[in-house]
């Protein structure tokens, strides 16, 4: 490995929690795989740079989406199989679903939270009309889709983000599913400027749009 150990778990913890993926059927060591639309190509070779410090990387095209007349091009990544990638699924999967728990979730870094929020991460911004009858964002938040994890997991990430990084944010109801209740991670104007100064320094230029507050 030819970056810092810590760096690079790091990075992957914050993969890990966006889209991210290590599997392991057909061989003896796991491998990890990442795939992404057309439009986020150059984030998907950003990450391919990275991931390639361990082994080699191979990426091939495909179509896929709900159009048959017109299937989207998507692109996917996969790693060499390799023991780390054995050990690591070892810590981060349980009955084959990723779990949060501290172990791994203490290796995420500042750019680590970068690529949970390039993958998963919204900017969602309320307009309504002023006492004037001028066109205004009334209110601005942002947030993390972790609709995958529990509730339990999904309080231990708002826990551990505020305790590392100083950030605060709630559990939030996205929506109910045949009697299942989904979450994510929603924090407020103050809190998502706070959050953008950490992680700004590592977004690429292609994924800047979600960053625009819009205060101009």
């Amino acid at each position: 490995m030819s970056i810092d150990k810590a760096e690079f778990k790091g990075q992957l913890a914050g993969m890990l929690l966006g889209d991210a993926g290590i599997f392991k059927s057909g061989g003896k060591n796991a491998y990890l795989t990442i795939q992404h639309t057309e439009k986020q190509k150059e984030y998907l070779l950003h990450k391919k740079v990275i991931l390639e410090n361990l082994t080699a990387i191979n990426m091939n095209e495909y179509k896929g989406g709900t159009y048959r007349k017109n299937p989207s091009t998507n692109y996917r990544i996969k790693t060499r199989r390799h023991p780390f990638y054995t050990r690591l699924r070892d810590i981060v999967y349980k009955d084959n679903h990723k779990q949060i728990n501290k172990t791994w979730l203490s290796w995420l870094t500042e750019e680590g939270l970068a690529f949970w929020y390039m993958d998963d991460g919204s900017l969602s911004k309320s307009r309504s009309y002023n006492k004037s009858g001028k066109y205004r964002i009334s209110s601005r938040r942002i947030y993390l889709n972790t609709c995958d994890f529990s509730l339990e997991e999904n309080e231990l990430l708002c826990d551990f983000v505020e305790k590392k990084f100083g950030i605060k944010f709630y559990p939030n109801k996205a929506g109910e599913h045949k009697g299942k209740v989904y979450h994510r991670l929603v924090a407020g104007a103050q809190q998502s400027n706070k959050f953008f100064d950490i992680i700004r320094p590592f977004i690429i230029p292609s994924m800047e749009y979600k960053l625009d507050m819009e205060y101009q």
